[in-house]
């Protein structure tokens, strides 16, 4: 173990209070350890047995979370960056915490395609580009991607104010101009859209309410679909294309739902901005007056 190592644990992860004085002397040497072997499983890390059973009464300690053992890291990177006298990069980027398997945790969200469970992290990583040096980590933000089914828990209830509600929502599947809703649970079966199967870990059913009570149960309180409630279902529209096969496909996934209490004086997409290849949607525009 190198000397810059070893100041790194000390120096970002000592005197912590951890709810233990055992654990949080310890914190700093194995987070060293960590260091002298950044990839590989946990026993690889820890060879001692000693070690890795320390590790997990440290991660299993119930003082022991994310904001407690980060916090003063992330304040102490900061502070190297705003001493720096030439320039450092901030670079950022995000992956997945699969924890799929771990059925005891409550507040996982999906990953990947639907079917895990787990944490979207988004790191914030110093370092010196000149001398190739990690200073630390920034920030680090833990997302639980929210299903329809938590969007609609969320708003569905009378409001005193005016709301908004916009995004991408990567739904429907398909609109008609009869106006039918087509989810992502739905399959066709002999021309006919039914539930059936499973979508992203779920069964077509629940995945079709849970779609739904996005899409057209949250009207019940007060926000509705601006686009379709201005132009109808007779105006195709899309925001979002599949080229497959030589074929294009369109999906309307951009969605601004709003309170009547909004006069709707435009609402379209912008398609330009995606043609430019500013983003692979085209971004909707509502012109709205109010609220009254």
């Amino acid at each position: 173990m190198n000397d810059a190592q070893v100041s790194f644990g000390v120096t970002h992860f000592s005197g912590l209070e951890l709810g233990d004085a055992r654990l949080s002397r310890r914190l700093p040497v194995l987070v060293n350890q960590l260091l002298e072997h950044a990839t590989g499983t946990i026993p690889e890390k820890f060879s001692r047995p000693a070690d890795r059973e320390a590790f997990y009464r440290l991660c299993n300690a119930e003082g022991v979370t994310h904001a407690s053992v980060l916090t003063t890291h992330f304040s102490n990177t900061l502070q190297l960056l705003q001493q720096a006298t030439t320039y450092r990069l901030v670079i950022h980027d995000a992956t997945n915490l699969d924890y799929s398997n771990h059925k005891s945790l409550k507040s996982l969200g999906q990953i990947g395609n639907g079917g895990g469970r787990g944490y979207l992290v988004h790191n914030s990583l110093v370092v010196d580009p000149k001398n190739r040096n990690v200073l630390g980590l920034a920030s680090q933000m833990l997302h639980t991607r929210i299903t329809h089914d938590g969007i609609y828990k969320r708003l569905a209830s009378n409001s005193g104010v005016a709301r908004i509600l916009c995004g991408d929502f990567n739904s429907p599947q398909l609109e008609t101009r009869g106006g039918r809703v087509i989810t992502w649970g739905e399959h066709e079966v002999e021309g006919q859209f039914v539930c059936r199967g499973r979508y992203r870990g779920r069964t077509g059913k629940e995945w079709d309410m849970g779609e739904r009570s996005v899409l057209q149960g949250l009207a019940e309180f007060d926000l509705h679909d601006v686009f379709r409630g201005l132009h109808g279902f007779g105006v195709e529209a899309f925001s979002w294309y599949l080229r497959r096969q030589g074929k294009t496909i369109g999906r309307r996934f951009d969605h601004i739902f709003a309170s009547r209490r909004f006069s709707v004086r435009g609402c379209d997409y912008l398609h330009a901005l995606r043609e430019a290849k500013l983003s692979d949607h085209s971004p909707i525009e509502a012109d709205l007056d109010g609220p009254r």
